[in-house]
């Protein structure tokens, strides 16, 4: 991930993620009023399948 970031497709994944997880909370926003982003949605999602060990 190192050798993909310092070529720019990193930083290009990243602006992509940021783009869509800030849309996604704006949506979430105005529907639930919180603010729920992608990595919320997709740790609720796989919380059936992981260990919590905090």
């Amino acid at each position: 991930m190192l050798g993909a970031s310092t070529t720019g497709i990193g930083s290009i994944i990243a602006a992509i993620w940021f783009a869509a997880d800030l849309g996604t909370m704006g949506i979430n926003i105005l529907i639930n009023g919180e603010a729920k982003g992608l990595g919320d949605i997709i740790d609720e999602g796989l919380s059936d399948y992981c260990y919590k060990i905090y």
